[in-house]
């Protein structure tokens, strides 16, 4: 068992803060500018933390994440495949695509208090005058990815979450 940190970016991701080697994914964070990209890693990256940036490596790149039934408001929808489809490789991969194609035409980008925190975000700024971004989707452009302390079980191939850590 060990800590870990779950990301919910478009295509959630695992990190943890292990050190960076050559070839690692890692997740990078910038304050001033709030930006979140994920890239290879072509030095280490060690001591490359600052008060104003961090980097963390991202362990699930090419894992299948086991969420075991805990709620992060993301569906496993390998297991639900699994579920339904049973061992057919094909029925699963077309249940997932179906799936997939199901949610982009449904797909809810905010939650309710995402945009609860937006407006009081825009309350705010108005009331003191002071006005941090230009427009709309700069605001939501620098919302920040929801993030949850876990604890996995990890094997070559598979990540489990065994809990939400507090």
């Amino acid at each position: 068992m060990k800590r870990a940190q779950l990301i919910l970016l478009e295509n959630p991701v695992i990190v943890t803060d292990e050190d960076i080697k050559v070839g690692n994914n890692f997740y990078y964070k910038h304050f001033g500018e709030d930006i979140v990209s994920i890239a290879d890693s072509t030095t280490d990256l060690k001591n490359a933390n600052t008060p104003d940036r961090f980097f963390k490596k991202i362990i699930s790149t090419n894992k299948q994440i086991d969420y075991n039934g805990i709620d992060f408001g993301v569906v496993d929808v390998e297991k639900l495949a699994f579920n339904y489809c049973g061992s057919s490789q094909a029925h699963r991969r077309g249940f997932i695509d179906g799936f997939n194609a199901s949610q982009k035409l449904n797909e809810k980008k905010f939650s309710v208090a995402d945009m609860i925190e937006c407006f009081n975000a825009a309350r705010r700024y108005r009331m003191k005058n002071v006005f941090e971004f230009e427009c709309g989707e700069e605001y939501l452009d620098n919302m920040q990815p929801k993030t949850f302390d876990i604890e996995i079980e990890e094997t070559e191939t598979h990540i489990k979450i065994l809990r939400k850590l507090c």
